[in-house]
């Protein structure tokens, strides 16, 4: 009876730091190759050189994969080199990864307003898209499976000092 009340709450506990044991292996390191080649392009951006600063962008988006905050600057990058069809793409692909974002909403509208494209509000859809994004659903399904988790420990628990295994 011991026995298993002492493995439950070592399993408790495991369950319970797992997210942030998960998130700590998960951060980049700083001064990482990424995060310099990332600081590089920031800084061309900084010093006007447009050009380069997309190259730079670009690259990290390449090798290391897509993230909201890469698209967002490689859309400022493009749209300032004078590339807005490319800054358009970017920012709507930020987009996509980032909905509730204003900045990059904002600059998206800037950039099609300089193609002469008509604005696109997204629509009803757009809207519903915007407010439930796939981070606030997978947010809302693990708060779930962590109650049903501790709800069928306690469970467990009440029926183990009851003496009804």
């Amino acid at each position: 009876m011991r026995r298993t009340r002492a493995a439950l709450r070592r399993v408790t506990l495991l369950l319970a730091l797992w997210p942030v044991l998960q998130a700590h292996a998960a951060a980049p390191q700083a001064g990482s190759e990424t995060s310099q080649r990332f600081e590089s392009a920031n800084a061309a951006f900084a010093a006007g050189r447009y050009a380069e600063a997309r190259e730079g962008f670009a690259q990290v988006l390449r090798e290391d994969g897509a993230s909201a905050s890469v698209l967002f600057n490689l859309g400022n990058a493009s749209f300032r080199a004078g590339r807005v069809a490319d800054a358009i793409l970017s920012y709507e692909r930020a987009l996509l990864l980032a909905p509730r974002d204003q900045d990059v909403r904002a600059n998206l509208r800037r950039a099609r307003e300089a193609a002469e494209l008509p604005a696109d509000d997204g629509g009803a859809w757009g809207r519903l898209v915007a407010l439930a994004t796939l981070d606030g659903w997978a947010f809302l399904a693990s708060g779930g499976l962590w109650l049903l988790c501790g709800a069928l420990i306690a469970l467990r628990l009440v029926r183990a000092d009851s003496g009804a295994v």
